[in-house]
């Protein structure tokens, strides 16, 4: 594409300078904003001319954390954020609105729930999910991936029983009585349930980055930050992002930031890995540890 002026419209470099006038732009770089003359004298002759006719533009925007691949997963899973007044029982419900499209040895997945906003203030447990179905595994991720809960069912499947002790870096949570209540609470419990699981094929990866990548160039970003390559499939998302930038296919930024564990495991074969320059729009520019789990 040639270089480019837009004009005659709303034309914001930031949140506090006035409009400019004009901008000019060549292979996604800014070349000028100012005024016309200005744009036209730094794109030479030739350059495409853009009449905004009023429209508005500003700065694209650089998104700091998301987990892409997990975001692009979920668009096939159960929708439980909450939305105004909600409670555990509308939870239920949007469970059973999907249970039927759930086939043979697959799970009933849901997302984004929130203890803190639920009108009961509190996490859902294994019996509000067996009050859904005690013959499909059912389990539902916390808005912030720190925490799932599981019913009966798929607790038996992942092999999660009363006798069966806390992982290191995680916790079964248990009721008065000592019973497990379906709660698992950070990444080695979460993980041992999720690991249970039917796990996504690599098309599916494909498409959840693609899809992750659309939505967030549909809603103005133009760098998007993924903390933590590889939460939820491992050595396949680092794959993924690098075969769809050799191809072309990432329409806008994406900075990876790799799981610690596996940066660790990479850096053994690859001592370079943190160095590699960016390759069609990805690149790995550092690992992500945690050790206090997440705001709520």
């Amino acid at each position: 594409m040639p270089a480019t002026t837009f004009f005659n419209g709303t034309i914001r470099t930031d949140a506090w300078s006035e409009p400019v006038e004009a901008l000019a732009v060549d292979q996604g770089r800014v070349l000028s904003a100012g005024t016309l003359d200005e744009a036209r004298a730094a794109t030479g002759s030739g350059a495409r001319q853009v009449d905004l006719d009023g429209a508005v533009v500003v700065p694209g925007l650089v998104e700091s954390h998301v987990h892409p691949i997990f975001f692009g997963l979920t668009q096939n899973w159960t929708d439980c954020r909450s939305t105004g007044e909600y409670s555990i029982a509308d939870i239920q419900d949007a469970l059973r609105s999907d249970l039927a499209s759930v086939s043979d040895g697959q799970w009933l997945r849901g997302w984004g729930y929130d203890n803190t906003l639920l009108a009961e203030g509190r996490h859902p447990t294994r019996d509000d999910l067996d009050a859904v179905s005690v013959d499909v595994p059912v389990v539902i991720s916390h808005i912030s991936a720190h925490f799932v809960v599981a019913n009966s069912k798929a607790l038996d499947l992942a092999g999660i029983h009363e006798d069966r002790p806390d992982p290191a870096n995680g916790h079964f949570i248990r009721d008065e009585s000592g019973r497990l209540t379906g709660l698992m609470w950070e990444m080695g419990a979460v993980h041992a349930a999720l690991d249970a699981m039917p796990q996504p094929s690599e098309s599916d990866i494909e498409q959840a980055a693609r899809d992750a990548a659309d939505v967030a160039v549909r809603r103005g970003m133009t760098s998007i930050h993924d903390l933590a390559v590889g939460i939820m499939a491992g050595d396949d998302e680092l794959r993924t992002w690098r075969s769809l930038a050799a191809q072309g296919n990432i329409p806008l930024r994406v900075t990876g930031y790799i799981r610690a564990d596996l940066a660790q495991e990479y850096l053994n074969d690859s001592p370079d890995l943190f160095a590699q320059p960016a390759s069609g729009n990805y690149r790995v520019a550092g690992a992500k540890l945690w050790a206090d789990g997440s705001i709520q």
